[in-house]
């Protein structure tokens, strides 16, 4: 489908068509692009659709598209192309990138799903390099079978990711391969690479993030970053050696609210994530729309607003806890921020024994 000019595709579904160059199911020149499904349309590049020209895309889905050379959901070689609450999912690149490959730079996606989509050769299962902005995002079960490269992205020049969730990634060189580009206020979780669990880095910027629970080398290794993590800026990155960490930053545990069940909000002010971040204009609200604390944000994606804390019968202890002479038995006790070698916390009504 060529749609040029003032023409509009709204609330259709466009499936099983095929080109022979780029834009398997749609050439979009100019026009309106709201509310369509694309699925399972094919082509060399840009397997279901190709925007030669600036553009908006909106609550739109691009699902099950292949390209037997690179972007396997979208060829972009306009500016100012703006794509907002789509959803690219299960799109394959046999060569290069499973969702698009070269983006220019005021290329957006805003409060979009990215998932299950690969590169089954090269680079990466979302892509993004030469530019390209990723905002209020989930890339959840994203991969890719290279070994040189990001397994979700490949950010490269101007490109920017912020306040978005990045899980559960598969293969790879890293989640994140970084070459350059931006990072800021992420939560990068749950990765299974092959090298690098989360972010292999030889460049570019990050700050306010968070890195925990990624592994690498079949799941063996813990592996939050490769290596020196220089550039890594007010970021909380659990188990890193923390003589080679950037600017400000710590290597601790974050305390996700149930990260066996996929909630990687922090749990509460106590999280060495909380107000630790730097403040940053162009970061406002986080990943669900809340409002950043302006003097002290917290890393990663989602912003702890301490109102929302409830502790019922607990009686709560903040940083340090000091008994003198005889033993001190607390009940229904939940202790953060400990300096113990160990935090201890109680089921309710329990009784427990703290020695300091």
């Amino acid at each position: 489908m060529w749609l040029n000019g003032t023409g509009t595709l709204v609330d259709s579904v466009v499936t099983n068509c095929t080109a022979t160059v780029t834009g398997g199911g749609v050439y979009f020149t100019a026009g309106t692009f709201r509310s369509n499904l694309v699925t399972c349309c094919s082509a060399p590049d840009g397997g279901g659709a190709y925007f030669a020209e600036a553009a908006t895309v909106s609550d739109s889905a691009f699902c099950g598209n292949k390209a037997s050379s690179k972007g396997g959901a979208l060829a972009c070689e306009a500016k100012d192309v703006f794509f907002t609450n789509c959803v690219f999912e299960a799109n394959v690149a046999f060569d290069d990138s499973g969702v698009i490959n070269s983006c220019p730079g005021s290329v957006v996606f805003e409060d979009c799903l990215f998932s299950g989509n690969k590169s089954t050769t090269r680079r990466s299962g979302v892509g993004m390099h030469f530019g390209g902005v990723i905002r209020r995002s989930r890339l959840v079960g994203n991969g890719s079978n290279d070994s040189t490269f990001g397994g979700v992205l490949y950010l490269e020049g101007t490109s920017l990711l912020a306040n978005c969730l990045v899980a559960n990634t598969v293969g790879g060189k890293g989640a994140i391969y970084g070459i350059n580009g931006t990072i800021v206020n992420c939560t990068v979780v749950s990765n299974r690479c092959n090298a690098g669990g989360a972010m292999w880095s030889t460049g570019g910027k990050v700050h306010n993030t968070i890195f925990a629970c990624n592994v690498t080398g079949g799941g063996a290794v813990v592996s939050n970053w490769t290596d020196s993590a220089a550039n890594a800026k007010n970021c909380c990155i659990e188990a890193h050696d923390p003589t080679v960490l950037g600017e400000g930053s710590i290597s601790k545990d974050p305390r996700f609210a149930d990260a066996a069940n996929g909630d990687f909000a922090i749990a509460s002010r106590f999280s060495p994530a909380y107000g630790y971040a730097l403040s940053d204009p162009s970061v406002k609200a986080d990943f669900a729309g809340a409002a950043r604390n302006p003097d002290a944000p917290s890393c990663g994606a989602l912003e702890f607003d301490p109102s929302d804390e409830t502790f019922g019968a607990d009686i709560l202890f903040e940083r340090e806890v000091y008994a003198a002479g005889a033993d001190v038995t607390f009940t229904q006790l939940r202790v953060y921020g400990a300096d113990f070698a160990e935090d201890y916390v109680s089921d309710p009504g329990d009784a427990v024994m703290v020695d300091p």
